[in-house]
């Protein structure tokens, strides 16, 4: 009876540490640094964590890529039903400066904002974006963790911009409208 007594107190104990270093702003402070040097380990660039806080029902995080280039997210999940609803805005100052990652130059710069919303089975990606001064669309749906169909608007995209941001030579004008649906990606 009384090592069931000590099992209880020590979990009780166990869950309240890991409640206060993953839910509290002390605990966030602390987990930030670690988050940090995990990231840089397997990115080719520095990233820094300007933003974390984590909550059992929110989430806001800031990654910045360079002085003007970040990553954002903010918004709600669950992580007892593993679901999540959350807002991003992702915004890429210089192109040139991912060549590394990308493997070849692009120009210009990059935004893009939507929402995620879904669980651990089932995600889906809705955003917008500017590419090559374009108003485009998405939909993105991924099945445990995997894309399954991709749904886009593009339109009045422009055909320099395009060239352009791709680092080709500009040899024509015009603008292209595209509606793309694939379904049942199996990648």
């Amino acid at each position: 009876m009384k090592l069931i007594k000590v099992l209880i107190v020590f979990s009780l104990l166990l869950i309240a540490l890991l409640y206060g270093l993953l839910f509290t702003p002390q605990g966030n402070s602390i987990v930030k640094p670690i988050l940090e040097k995990e990231i840089s380990k397997r990115s080719p660039l520095p990233i820094k964590v300007e933003t974390l806080k984590l909550t059992p029902n929110e989430l806001e995080l800031v990654l910045m890529l360079n002085e003007r280039s970040y990553i954002a997210v903010k918004g709600s999940l669950n992580i007892l039903a593993q679901s999540l609803e959350l807002n991003y805005n992702i915004n890429i100052d210089k192109l040139s400066d991912f060549q590394e990652i990308i493997g070849r130059r692009l120009n210009g710069s990059f935004e893009t904002y939507g929402t995620v919303k879904g669980d651990r089975y089932v995600l889906n990606i809705d955003g917008k974006s500017d590419f090559a001064n374009s108003d485009t669309y998405y939909h993105i749906e991924l099945k445990d963790f995997k894309p399954k169909s991709i749904k886009s608007v593009i339109e009045h995209m422009q055909i320099d911009r395009l060239l352009y941001t791709l680092n080709q030579a500009v040899y024509t004008n015009g603008y292209i409208d595209i509606n793309a649906d694939i379904k049942d990606l199996d990648i």
